[in-house]
């Protein structure tokens, strides 16, 4: 059997996936669509207990304790001091022009969630730490997509804990993801450039599971999953914490791609540890050339966009069943904003 078609003949044997002969199918498959034919997940080796570990290499995710009120009542006394959020939309701190605020917001967050960060992880680096506001009455879904890749995906697997400070329902903004789809592409992404399944968000979405949740729960994910988040129709705002760990060994490492020239190569860009909090204007050059970083080389990018059947079958191949919790429709979605004081 072909060196791939072992890989998924191991890998359905680990998560329980379809009979062989559906794996063979796919191994001409996924030499076109996977950037790296060889590539797959590595477990995350930075989450101590066994179990949480595999469970987030199988399912992409899982919710896990809670941080508790003082925590929960700290940090919604920062999110209290330092924003006047009356824009409508979704507001990410990261986003900020204002570098000091940035570093300040992400270093309080931080202090205050390591010793419980302690206890679930090990040899690891928290390089994010930010709000995540969804304003009151945002009638808009955020659209599905797959966070970017910062480190090199080959050797290490990233992490986010997303920790909510209020109960999260239908109707507040809740989190949706399609499970196991941290399987399906390659190891670089950005927003700089269409991911495989640009025209078919549509179709995604009946896949999409929602994640109901208590104030402080976390909920421990892939970023390489799937998702959006619901509108919130509420008359609050939706304030969530979100943490970017990877392990403390691996490099910062930011990619790109030129959209506008043919067969563009990717470019991968090596980043200072504190890039996300000194990186000049996320939210205005998110889709441009880095202007900071050494540039360490390129590689070819070897995805065409797929169709609504070839997703279908991958789902199939991975296990991922029809939620059908949201509609198959194309449906707004929400405007971004990028300071943390409006009038």
């Amino acid at each position: 059997m072909p060196r791939l078609g072992l890989y998924f003949a191991e890998k359905q044997a680990f998560l329980g996936l379809k009979p062989l002969c559906l794996t063979i199918k796919f191994v001409s498959y996924y030499k076109k669509y996977r950037m790296t034919k060889d590539w797959q997940p590595v477990e995350n080796f930075i989450i101590k207990e066994d179990s949480i570990r595999r469970q987030i290499h199988t399912a992409g995710a899982t919710k896990v304790g809670n941080i508790g009120k003082e925590a929960i009542d700290a940090l919604k006394n920062v999110f209290n001091e330092r924003h006047q959020i009356t824009e409508n939309g979704m507001f990410y701190s990261l986003y900020s022009k204002d570098v000091q605020y940035r570093k300040e917001t992400s270093s309080i967050i931080f202090n205050t969630l390591k010793s419980i960060f302690d206890k679930y992880f090990v040899n690891y680096k928290c390089s994010f730490n930010l709000f995540i506001i969804k304003s009151p009455n945002t009638n808009e879904e955020f659209f599905i997509h797959q966070d970017p890749s910062y480190v090199d995906e080959l050797i290490y697997s990233p992490l986010h804990v997303w920790i909510p400070l209020d109960d999260i329902t239908a109707n507040n903004g809740a989190l949706c993801f399609a499970p196991k789809s941290h399987n399906f592409f390659g190891p670089y992404r950005n927003i700089s450039f269409d991911p495989p399944y640009e025209n078919i968000r549509p179709f995604i979405r009946q896949y999409l599971e929602p994640v109901f949740m208590k104030a402080g729960e976390m909920l421990f994910f892939d970023p390489r999953l799937l998702n959006n988040s619901l509108p919130n129709s509420t008359s609050e705002a939706r304030v969530v914490i979100l943490c970017g760990l990877f392990p403390e060994q691996a490099e910062i490492i930011s990619c790109y791609k030129d959209q506008s020239v043919d067969s563009s190569p990717v470019e991968l860009y090596r980043q200072s540890e504190d890039f996300f909090t000194i990186y000049p204007d996320f939210f205005d050059t998110c889709k441009m050339r880095p202007t900071m970083g050494e540039h360490i080389g390129t590689l070819e990018y070897g995805f065409d966009l797929i169709d609504e059947k070839q997703f279908a079958e991958l789902c199939e191949v991975f296990g991922v069943p029809k939620v059908n919790f949201l509609k198959e429709e194309d449906v707004p979605t929400c405007r971004m904003f990028s300071e943390p004081v409006n009038s």
